[in-house]
């Protein structure tokens, strides 16, 4: 089993589909999942000072739904979905110093 890592969680209403959309997102940066938009960019900046390169993605996961209850009730479904696609996106990212 892998390192595991809180992802954030938000709840949006997008323009342009006029819907109501719950969302799972973190930083994959040198290997390491990062759910914290701060930390994130301190990690970023480190790698920028000390090796002079940045490696890192944004990993997003999300569900549209009719209202903001309803969204907040896709969080938990959306948790489990990424969790069992996780190593697959993963496996997608270029390794770190690629």
């Amino acid at each position: 089993m892998g390192k595991t890592f809180t992802a954030s969680r938000m709840i949006f209403f997008g323009r342009v589909s006029k819907r109501h959309v719950a969302a799972l997102y973190w930083y994959k940066i040198d290997r390491v999942g990062i759910g914290d938009r701060c930390r994130a960019k301190v990690k970023t900046a480190l790698g920028e000072l000390l090796r002079a390169r940045t490696n890192g993605a944004l990993v997003v996961v999300l569900a549209d739904a009719d209202n903001p209850s309803s969204a907040s009730a896709l969080l938990p479904r959306l948790t489990g979905f990424a969790g069992e696609v996780r190593p697959r996106i993963v496996a997608l990212l270029p390794p770190a110093g690629g």
